[in-house]
C-alpha cells in the first residue's frame, strides 16, 4: 500500500527515470532517514568502495538497540552481520541449522517470501492456520502448532514476529505458550522479526530470544522495513550459541559470502545509533495513516472491514463478500 506522496529521489539528473517501486513487495513510499543518507554520502565521497570486514562495533550497536528499544540483553558476539536482505538470511539459517528431511511448521497465513525461500531448500512446509477472532484479530494457537509438529515429525518452527501480513504483535502469553511447545518438541525456531521496530502505540514487541526456553533459535532482523532501507544489502541475525554461529558462518562462506556489507553496515550503524526520534515520528505517522485508511474503507458504499494493525504498515482487509474475491481476507 502506498502511504504518501511519491518520493523525490535525490542524486538523479532532472528528467532521468526514477527507480521503480515494485507493487508486489511491501514497502513505504516515504523518504528514508537523513542519517542514513548522510552516512552513505560520506562513504561514497571518501571511497574506495572496497571489500570490507564486518564492523565489530556494529555488533555492539545492534546489541545496544535491542537493550534500548526492546529490553533484551544481547551478547554482541551472538550477532552475525549479513551481506544480504532478510529472505536470503532466512534461507541461510535454515540451510545451515535445520534438518532438511524433517518438515517445518509455520502459522498461516504468512508472508509468502518466507515460505518460498524455505520451500526452495527442499524443506516441506506444514501450515498451521491462525484462528481468527473478533475484528479480524488472529491469534497464535500453541496447541495447534504442537499437534501439527507431532503429526508431521517437524524439526523447525518458522515464526513471523510481529506477524506479516495480519499485523499482530504476539502477546507474552501467546509467545510463552509457543516457547513451551518449541522446547518440549525440540523445534528449531527461526523468528523473522523485521517488523519489530514498527510496533504501534499500546503494543510491545517481545523478541523470541527473551521468551525462548531452549537455545535452539535464531532471530533474523533488518533495518530495511523500519527505516525504509530495504534496497541496501544488509540484515543481521542473533544466533545464541558458538556452535550454531560456526555452522552459519561456514555455510555463508561455502556460498561465497563474507560477513559485513560496506554500504549496509554504514547505513545501519547510523540509524541504529541515532535513529530513535526519527523512528518514533515515523511509527506515529504510520499509525495515523492506518486510521485514515480504515475510516475510508468503513465509509465506502460497500463498507470493508479491516484489522487494526498492531505493527507494520499493512492493512488486513476482509474482501470475502466482494464479487469475484477469494474466500479469504487479504493484505492491502
Amino acid at each position: 500500500m502506498r502511504v504518501g506522496p511519491p518520493v523525490r529521489w535525490s542524486g538523479f539528473p532532472p528528467g532521468a527515470p526514477l527507480p521503480p517501486l515494485g507493487l508486489d513487495i511491501a514497502d513505504q513510499d516515504l523518504p528514508g532517514p537523513p542519517a542514513a543518507a548522510a552516512a552513505l554520502h560520506r562513504l561514497v565521497d571518501a571511497g574506495p568502495l572496497r571489500y570490507t570486514a564486518a564492523l565489530d562495533g556494529l555488533r555492539t550497536t545492534v546489541a545496544d538497540w535491542y537493550a534500548r528499544r526492546h529490553d533484551w540483553a544481547v551478547d554482541p558476539d551472538s550477532v552475525l552481520l549479513l551481506p544480504f536482505g532478510p529472505k536470503p538470511a532466512l534461507a541461510l539459517v535454515v540451510a545451515a541449522l535445520a534438518e532438511a528431511d524433517r518438515p517445518a511448521v509455520v502459522p498461516s497465513p504468512v508472508y509468502s517470501g518466507l515460505t518460498k525461500v524455505v520451500a526452495g531448500l527442499g524443506v516441506r512446509l506444514v501450515e498451521v492456520p491462525l484462528p481468527p477472532g473478533p475484528g479480524l484479530r488472529y491469534r497464535l494457537d500453541a496447541a495447534a502448532v504442537r499437534s501439527a509438529a507431532r503429526a508431521a515429525r517437524a524439526g523447525t518452527l518458522l515464526l513471523c514476529n510481529p506477524h506479516n501480513p495480519v499485523g499482530r504483535v504476539w502477546t507474552e502469553d501467546e509467545l510463552a505458550g509457543l516457547a513451551r511447545v518449541a522446547a518440549e518438541e525440540d523445534l528449531l525456531v527461526v523468528s523473522d522479526e523485521v517488523h519489530c521496530d514498527l510496533v504501534h502505540a499500546g503494543h510491545r514487541h517481545r523478541p523470541w530470544g527473551r521468551v525462548a526456553r531452549s537455545d535452539r533459535w535464531v532471530v533474523v532482523h533488518s533495518v530495511g522495513k523500519a527505516f525504509n532501507l530495504s534496497g541496501l544489502p544488509f540484515s543481521f541475525a542473533v544466533v545464541p550459541t558458538p556452535a550454531m554461529r560456526t555452522r552459519v558462518r561456514r555455510r555463508l562462506g561455502d556460498q561465497g559470502w563474507y560477513e559485513g556489507s560496506l554500504l549496509g553496515d554504514a547505513a545501519a550503524a547510523a540509524v541504529l545509533r541515532d535513529g530513535d526520534r526519527w523512528l518514533d515520528r515515523r511509527v506515529a505517522r504510520l499509525g495515523r495513516l492506518a486510521g485514515t485508511a480504515r475510516t475510508g474503507l468503513a465509509a465506502l458504499p460497500r463498507p470493508l472491514a479491516s484489522a487494526e494493525p498492531e505493527a507494520g504498515f499493512l492493512l488486513w482487509v476482509d474482501l470475502r463478500d466482494e464479487p469475484g474475491a477469494p474466500d479469504a481476507a487479504g493484505a492491502l
